[in-house]
């Protein structure tokens, strides 16, 4: 079951150009990525959605069913125990299921259906409240596109701007002390 997996992530990893770039091409887009967690083995339902920046793993023993949302999160179903013997099991998500971010989903988890996990918890703990849903940044509406280009590329750009010129300004500054310290007093009139 592993060779196949080692051969399809072989032949994945041709499409994506080099070998050390992650999901390449497959990441331009989340159904491209849901794609490429199905090509690996996992079992994903209809309307997931799955934050890039989530930890992913040995996709053939992930099931998520319909509507998951999963924001930057960790959901592998390996791990090592205390007294250093490996855990391998599947994980199952319910449909509907909320796993918010810095949440740790651990092996032979099986959450039911429309189970909420808000932020910083894992699946040791109970489940939080339905309203903890609210921060999933999946389910929170981005803004227009044209707001996007018009307002916030131009203060992006701004910032790069004079976070550059501040730190040309300090290696200066930083070169001149060290040159006034190697030196002494001499070289203060630069």
């Amino acid at each position: 079951m592993y060779l196949s997996i080692f051969i399809i992530s072989s032949q994945i990893s041709c499409l994506t150009f080099d070998s050390a770039s992650g999901k390449g091409i497959f990441s331009m887009h989340p159904l491209l990525t849901i794609l490429y967690y199905r090509l690996l083995g996992a079992k994903i339902g209809a309307n997931v959605s799955i934050d890039p920046k989530a930890k992913l793993g040995e996709y053939d023993l992930l099931t998520i069913n319909d509507g998951c949302r999963i924001d930057r999160s960790h959901i592998r179903p390996f791990c090592v125990e205390r007294e250093g013997f490996f855990r391998l099991q599947s994980i199952t998500l319910g449909r509907c299921v909320v796993i918010n971010t810095y949440t740790s989903i651990a092996p032979g988890a099986c959450i039911s259906d429309s189970t909420v996990y808000g932020p910083h918890t894992s699946s040791h703990d109970q489940p939080t409240s339905k309203s903890y849903a609210a921060y999933n940044r999946s389910l929170c509406p981005k803004p227009h596109w044209l707001l996007q280009l018009l307002l916030g590329g131009p203060i992006i750009i701004l910032v790069l701007g004079i976070s550059c010129k501040i730190k040309t300004l300090l290696q200066n500054d930083l070169s001149l002390t060290i040159l006034q310290i190697y030196l002494g007093s001499s070289v203060s009139g630069l």
